[in-house]
């Protein structure tokens, strides 16, 4: 008797009553579920996970998908803002406003996790029975790749279920633990932990973060002093300067370090940044993370990625940070956040705090930071930028620096540089201290300068020879300027010393320009 393949016995046929039934439909979980949601409570994690093409029916599916995203936006759920976008979208969706009205006595979270486990069951066999019969299709034409149904299969396996609990660590423990800190730029930045390079608008935010990005994955220096101890594969999504200038910035830099742009292959750039209220975005950065291995995430602006309607809410900034913080976390990915500070902040030219940072949320997400704002204002067309920059962090790492950037002015044919120099908290005070005694010296000659001349004005206007006595009266500045002025007029050789004679006859000793005759 032949064997058949694999040594089974041969298996009875799938009967019509089984190919002909109606796919697993969970109708009443799923209105339940959007009843749930249109009556205003909170989602649990299980709901959320519930994609709208899990929905039979296409109209509750197309109800859930805009209940989610009003979800992302941290909007109200209810029936008047459902109404609206049905309304734009022309299709009847008041006609199961009364069957979710009759599920909203299913009002308990218990009730919306059930709802959610039936859908998700109900839509993973239908995936199950789609794979099957296609495999069956496959079988018919031919030989199956059998990779291909591994793959297939896997799609279609249901995804374990999260898990969450509470870890205890007794103090004598966790005490006696050793924690290891691992610096992806020495001194800088600290793996894993959330990143904020903050500072007012047009202060080299995204090349310095780009000088940043490229030394981690070069193991080389940022800004030419701090190490990279090994190169990581890094991601750099920025939304604001656009691809031309991101890569002529990117050579500068690259040439300033002494390496071939060409060859680094483990920095990847994106000219568009993810929505963080948006699960699809989410996703496809979890993927591009563990696509290309990422270890380091730059989001350049931070504030074109989130929803800024309640930018002064603590509680819905911080929940929209929170979804892109946990992604980085969940695959070991440090994130990097560019933002902007307050209004106004840096205007005095002096070193800015965390506090400064802009909008509710930020300050609070960091556990490290970069601030930078400017020593100097901008002279255009020098090309030169001085900065302050304050590191910290929550591991105790940081510090103050100042910060010289030479790009130097466009021309055309011939390229901008990056010239750094980084001066210690020392260094950047007596460089002040410096240009302070200068610019007060530079002051005070201009004004001994104008002293002078208002004095050279007033015999010029006499014309003769005068006491000191009264050509300081018409002299409009104090004593001690005038003495200043007349001084200099005299050791110069300006003023020469001439008898003045009164109406009386009565001499006196005064004083006229020496090219008068």
């Amino acid at each position: 008797m032949p064997k058949t393949a694999n040594n089974h016995r041969p298996r009875k046929k799938v009967s019509p009553e089984i190919l002909d039934a109606l796919p697993p439909q969970a109708p009443e979980a799923e209105l339940g579920l959007i009843g749930y949601a249109v009556a205003g409570n909170p989602l649990p994690d299980e709901a959320r996970r519930i994609a709208p093409g899990c929905f039979t029916n296409p109209i509750r599916a197309r109800l859930w998908g805009h209940i989610l995203e009003l979800v992302g936006r941290s909007a109200e759920v209810s029936p008047s803002t459902l109404t609206a976008l049905y309304t734009k979208e022309d299709y009847p969706g008041e006609l199961i406003f009364d069957s979710i009205t009759s599920q909203r006595l299913h009002s308990l979270p218990e009730s919306s996790r059930l709802f959610s486990k039936q859908i998700a069951e109900a839509a993973n066999r239908r995936r199950g029975i789609e794979v099957a019969e296609l495999l069956l299709q496959q079988a018919h034409r031919g030989p199956i790749d059998l990779s291909e149904a591994r793959m297939l299969l896997d799609e279609a396996a249901p995804e374990p279920e999260e898990k969450k609990s509470f870890t205890l660590h007794p103090c004598s423990d966790l005490v006696g633990a050793e924690f290891a800190v691992r610096f992806l730029v020495e001194g800088v930045v600290v793996a894993g932990a959330p990143l904020v390079i903050a500072g007012p608008q047009k202060s080299l935010k995204t090349s310095i973060a780009l000088d940043l990005a490229f030394s981690m994955a070069t193991a080389g220096h940022f800004l030419g002093r701090f190490k990279a101890p090994e190169p990581i594969p890094v991601g750099f999504f920025s939304a604001e300067s656009g691809l031309p200038t991101l890569a002529e910035t990117l050579r500068r830099i690259a040439y300033a370090a002494g390496k071939n742009p060409a060859d680094v292959h483990s920095l990847i750039i994106s000219e568009r940044v993810p929505q963080f209220s948006n699960s699809d975005d989410l996703l496809e950065i979890e993927s591009i993370i563990n696509q290309h291995s990422l270890q380091a995430l730059f989001i350049d602006p931070v504030f074109m990625a989130m929803d800024g309607a309640d930018a002064g809410n603590l509680f819905v900034q911080g929940q929209q940070i929170r979804r892109v913080s946990e992604v980085c976390q969940k695959n070991d990915c440090t994130l990097i956040l560019l933002h902007h500070v307050k209004k106004g902040a840096g205007n005095d030219h002096q070193p800015l705090d965390l506090s400064s940072i802009s909008w509710s949320g930020f300050a609070e997400a960091a556990r490290q930071w970069c601030i930078l704002s400017r020593r100097e204002p901008y002279e255009p067309g020098t090309g030169l930028h001085k900065l302050h920059l304050g590191i910290g962090g929550s591991h105790g790492h940081g510090g103050y620096y100042g910060i010289d950037i030479f790009e130097g002015s466009y021309r055309e044919g011939v390229d901008r540089e990056w010239q750094v120099t980084v001066l210690s908290a020392e260094e950047t005070k007596d460089s002040r201290r410096e240009q302070q005694d200068a610019q007060r010296e530079a002051t005070q000659h201009e004004t001994l300068e104008a002293d002078r001349q208002e004095v050279v004005g007033v015999l010029t206007r006499i014309k003769s020879a005068e006491t000191k006595s009264v050509i300081r009266e018409q002299f409009s500045g104090g004593f001690r300027r005038f003495d200043r002025a007349f001084a200099s007029l005299t050791s110069d050789g300006t003023l020469t010393p001439a008898d003045v004679v009164r109406s009386n006859g009565q001499q006196y000793h005064g004083w006229r320009l020496s090219n008068d005759e």
